[in-house]
């Protein structure tokens, strides 16, 4: 083995205690030394008891060369952590030395995520120790080992959050950049988590001036950065820090490190080349998220970020628009939800609104007033609830615009909105309100644009906006000719304009613009049938009888069978009205009428005919006569 490789150099690792406690009665004498079993721990009771500041209360963490515990400041009367070097190594000159040199760089660099440290000597065994504050709470690694475990923690815990308290670390570790101090121990272990997610990086024992050469194999290796298993010594900056801090965020999200095994293969591997990839090991982490971590944690620092600031500032940009994204689809939902209040308002009065037709039938128009009292308070309620209805939908409208200005990006708000302009857009368009149409049209065109190109809404409204729609058609003359006429008003009257033929007999999904259209239908020996059509927009019209029956063919009447004020009306669906609003399609069967009102003359010739072929009944049925309430009442039929 080279005495130079990252294995030759192993025995050097370094890894300094957790600083950690949980929150737990203060100890009796008896019950501390029941605790503290192990020989570090009584020779450091042992040199304790001499010293007339510091009470020992209890052991709460152990490093390579060190123990934390926690202790009373009698002069004070407070609790704090105090970090002592084992006896064993106490010697060493070199771990003595970095002892009292993380002492000092914590001491230096006094932010509130860095625990300030009180008060430093020798225990009466020579052993140096400090005192720093105590923190109560679990270092990020117990955190994900935990989390992974219950579930009830786990939603206590989620990524937002989680992320949150890792750009906290990456503020503090940009602060001790700024000092010109590089940690070189970043792990989460050494992430501490106090009260109100307050965050803490602590074990500065390894910590090195930017700029100056290590040689030394000092860390965790698998959150080392490639630079620092370099033999001969780079001068380090940075984006040691940098690639560290993007190995903890591996670990946030992979559950893992991005390095296992024993310390020499971990080398080896970071020697090697990079982890497996984040995406594989945790597929469902967010593609922005994933290149965070890959640009981290580049094998060349000249290609991750430069500073643990610009570091947190990316993953700042994708929380604040995680946390923009949350509130736009909230928004979205509660506007979504106004639509089913408005719905809910309509229906009831509607049914207000038949009640109150069905009441009004039964009262006269020379009643009381105080009879119609109750007509008027369900007119008055029905009015009522329609226009809270209407107030829910325009809510509807402000949340949505609230949303899509929150977020301009993000499509959902501008398919909800294309939705809400294109029922405008229809309402407009069918009460021939040419400038309130042009309008909804242009809004909703605003909104397509917001979508991307290959979002299906853009396609199907663009596609419905250019007013195409679809004839199909076939007749039981194969020789008919369909000619297509349209109605143009010239000089406030409407004239009959002939578009194009369409051929003959039948017609396919021929393609026509948006609106009314009539199509002439003659063939030999036919009479002439004329049949009115209505092209919706992005609709197709075919003939589609009530029992499911598609594209019924259209009769031709033989030309003998019509007199020449006849005309026939071809079977087809129809819709309605109820008399309340609503309509419903039905099938109406081919018919026959006059082209003028019948004259009293042509009344007298059907009931003759009748007669004359012996339908007596029938022609009493169809006789007028007068009302069975005698006088000069109206005539009945």
């Amino acid at each position: 083995m080279s005495p130079s490789s990252p294995a030759a150099r192993l025995p050097d690792f370094y890894a300094q205690p957790t600083l950690i406690r949980r929150p737990a009665p203060v100890l009796t004498e008896a019950e501390t030394g029941a605790v503290l079993r192990r020989a570090d721990a009584e020779a450091t009771l042992e040199s304790l008891h001499q010293h007339d500041r510091y009470e020992l209360v209890r052991h709460i963490g152990s490093g390579s060369s060190s123990e934390v515990f926690r202790v009373r400041d009698l002069h004070l009367e407070r609790f704090l952590a105090m970090k002592v070097l084992r006896p064993g190594v106490a010697e060493d000159p070199a771990i003595r030395g970095r002892f009292l040199s993380e002492a000092r760089t914590m001491a230096r660099l006094q932010h509130p995520g860095i625990l300030p440290v009180y008060d430093m000597g020798d225990l009466a065994d020579g052993r140096p120790f400090f005192t720093m504050q105590e923190v109560t709470g679990d270092n990020l690694g117990q955190l994900l080992h935990r989390r992974a475990q219950i579930q009830d923690l786990a939603e206590r815990w989620p990524l937002s959050r989680l992320l949150t308290v890792f750009r906290q670390a990456c503020a503090i570790v940009s602060f001790a950049h700024g000092r010109r101090v590089l940690h070189l121990d970043i792990k989460p272990e050494n992430l501490l988590i106090g009260d109100e997610d307050a965050v803490y990086v602590v074990d500065w024992g390894l910590t090195s001036t930017v700029g100056e050469r290590r040689r030394d194999l000092l860390g965790t290796p698998a959150f080392l950065a490639p630079e620092q298993l370099d033999p001969s010594g780079q001068r380090l900056d940075p984006r040691v820090d940098v690639y560290a801090l993007g190995a903890v965020l591996y670990q946030l999200f992979a559950g893992r490190p991005p390095y296992t095994g024993s310390p020499r293969s971990v080398l080896r591997a970071v020697q090697q080349g990079p982890p497996e990839s984040l995406q594989a090991v945790a597929p469902s982490v967010p593609a922005p998220l994933l290149h965070i971590v890959e640009r981290a944690m580049a094998r060349l620092p000249g290609d991750r970020f430069p500073s643990a600031r610009q570091l947190g500032r990316a993953v700042d940009a994708w929380l604040d628009g995680t946390q923009t994204r949350q509130r736009v689809h909230r928004l979205v939902e509660l506007a979504e939800s106004r639509v089913e209040d408005a719905r809910l308002l309509q229906g009831q009065a509607r049914q207000l609104r038949s009640r109150l037709v069905r009441l009004q039938a039964m009262t006269a128009t020379w009643s009381p007033e105080s009879t119609k009292h109750r007509l008027w308070d369900l007119e008055d309620r029905a009015d009522l609830l329609e226009r809270e209805g209407k107030f829910k939908l325009l809510e509807r409208r402000q949340l949505l615009h609230a949303a899509a200005t929150q977020a301009p990006d993000m499509p959902e708000p501008h398919v909800a909105l294309a939705e809400c302009f294109r029922e405008d857009h229809d309402a407009a368009e069918a009460r021939g309100d040419e400038a309130s149409r042009r309008m909804a049209e242009e809004r909703l065109r605003e909104h397509l644009a917001a979508l991307p190109e290959d979002h299906p809404i853009r396609s199907e409204f663009t596609t419905w906006l250019e007013g195409m729609g679809a004839l199909t058609l076939t007749t039981t003359e194969p020789e008919a000719e369909l000619f297509l006429e349209r109605f143009a008003n010239f000089r406030r009257r409407l004239r009959v304009v002939s578009v194009r033929s369409l051929g003959m007999g039948a017609v396919a999904d021929v393609a026509l613009p948006t609106g009314s259209y009539r199509l002439r239908i003659s063939a030999p020996g036919c009479a002439e049938v004329l049949l009115p059509l209505r092209i919706a927009r992005g609709g197709r019209w075919h003939n589609v009888h009530a029992d499911g029956a598609d594209d019924v063919p259209l009769f031709l009447p033989p030309a003998n069978a019509l007199g020449s004020g006849d005309r026939y009306v071809p079977a087809g669906m129809t819709s309605l009205t109820s008399g309340v609003g609503t309509k419903t399609p039905v099938w109406v069967d081919g018919f026959v009428l006059q082209a003028n009102p019948v004259t009293n003359a042509d009344f007298l010739a059907f009931l003759d005919d009748l007669l004359d072929r012996g339908e007596l009944d029938e022609a009493k049925r169809w006789a007028p006569r007068m009302s069975n309430r005698g006088g000069l009442g109206p005539l009945t039929w």
